[in-house]
């Protein structure tokens, strides 16, 4: 499954439920994170590692920091929506580990969200 069509899977039942127009924002951040990696020659969520995610956040520094820290939480709505997947499918890929997990401190909130 290429990785667009993978975030558009994950994310399509999150919009439907609770604030709309908020969960479509965050969507549209997901999707933009994923087109960026899938440039970057991911192919697939589990192909994405923490070089991805920092070199997007540097792409986007222009952005304000209430902008970037909207993209984090999408970020983080995008991971636990992806774990949660993963150990509903196979409960021994729940604890695959990633390149997140080296990402973990250094985003800019203090508090990660990623669960690891």
């Amino acid at each position: 499954m290429k990785l667009l069509e993978e975030v558009e899977n994950f994310s399509r039942g999150y919009v439907r439920k609770g604030g709309k127009d908020n969960r479509r924002q965050q969507r549209a951040r997901m999707l933009s994170l994923a087109a960026f990696c899938a440039a970057e020659g991911a192919h697939s969520l589990a192909q994405v590692g923490a070089g991805h995610v920092i070199r997007y956040w540097r792409a986007h520094r222009h952005l304000s920091d209430a902008t970037r820290y909207n993209h984090w939480r999408a970020f983080c709505v995008l991971w636990r929506l992806w774990k949660n997947r993963l150990s509903h499918q196979n409960p021994m890929e729940a604890n695959h580990e990633t390149a997140w997990q080296s990402v973990e401190g250094k985003m800019p909130v203090s508090n990660s969200c990623l669960g690891f």
